[in-house]
């Protein structure tokens, strides 16, 4: 895994160990593995389980969605250059499974997206 990926993915685990308990997604529970492909892809699962987030390296079990995206796009969307909206919009981002499982919670993916971004945020200001 290059190091780019390693430095950022230990940041997201961190961001998500600091957020804690989201209320806002309570009896909410998803699945999600973000794949990138490069020389050597990279992939990670973000679980949403009734509002308690946990990020791990190592997806395990069924994901509802998979988000793919070639290197140079996810880096560009990892750091805020791009949103995930947009890379879809532009083919730069692939999705594939069950998005009609999250359609309901769109506002709950909304929250968590910002509720990791000012967690990252943070850990930036620290360094």
């Amino acid at each position: 895994m290059p190091s780019y990926w390693d430095d950022w993915l230990d940041r997201l685990e961190e961001a998500a160990k600091t957020i804690g308990r989201l209320s806002a997604c309570e009896g909410h529970s998803f699945r999600i593995v973000q794949e990138v492909l490069s020389d050597s892809p990279v992939r990670w699962q973000l679980t949403l389980d009734d509002g308690t987030l946990q990020v791990t390296r190592d997806p395990v079990g069924t994901p509802d969605l998979v988000l793919t995206a070639e290197a140079d796009a996810a880096e560009r969307m990892a750091s805020g250059r791009m949103s995930a909206p947009e890379a879809y919009l532009n083919g730069s981002l692939r999705v594939s499974g069950h998005l009609e499982r999250l359609i309901p919670a769109v506002e709950v993916v909304a929250r968590l997206q910002q509720a990791l971004s000012e967690a990252l945020e943070r850990q930036k200001s620290v360094l």
